[in-house]
């Protein structure tokens, strides 16, 4: 086969996409990466049935954050589907989100109507801490509330629902002027 496409003028394809093919030195085939079976604090969902926009970070954040809290989540879409990285405290609580979430559905009421079905596929990421460069719609970090988190802003439209007891806060703060006029 590699001496086939050397000398062919078109280049193998796989699914569509061109793929190059070359003899090994190996024996035999080895996969280095973890099946997802080893715990960590950092959870991959794959939510089946759904478009990307159909799930928000807020409804991903309302299901996992029921088993302890949830520090950072980052969505995106793969070939597997619409899936997010859920980042918890440790591998425990990540653990029982896992142990009690992998095979069931979000429930409805928090979907949009046009979803008829929503599976949640949960495995164990090899990230131990995720990189979130910025917020969105797509990606989150979450702080609980009385830490010492030095971003107010971030952390008060993360939390938009709190914003409004943290009035006083802000306006006293240095980061009056873009939010407030005290």
């Amino acid at each position: 086969m590699v001496s086939y496409y050397a000398s062919s003028s078109e280049p193998a394809q796989v699914r569509g996409k061109t793929v190059y093919i070359q003899y090994s030195n190996r024996h035999e085939i080895v996969n280095n990466k973890s099946p997802g079976d080893t715990p960590g604090n950092v959870l991959l969902v794959t939510i089946e049935g759904v478009e990307a926009n159909d799930v928000t970070i807020e409804t991903i954040h309302l299901v996992f954050s029921a088993f302890g809290f949830v520090h950072k989540i980052a969505t995106f879409e793969k070939a597997a589907g619409f899936q997010a990285l859920i980042q918890f405290t440790d591998a425990e609580t990540a653990s029982s989100a896992r142990n009690a979430l992998d095979g069931r559905s979000i429930p409805r009421y928090l979907l949009p109507g046009h979803v008829t079905s929503c599976h949640l596929r949960i495995s164990y990421s090899a990230h131990t801490d995720l990189n979130i460069k910025f917020q969105s719609h797509r990606s989150r970090v979450l702080v609980k509330p009385g830490s010492q988190h030095t971003d107010v802003l971030s952390w008060a439209l993360s939390n938009f629902l709190n914003l409004l007891s943290m009035v006083p806060y802000i306006c006293k703060s240095q980061y009056s002027w873009k939010l407030f006029t005290c």
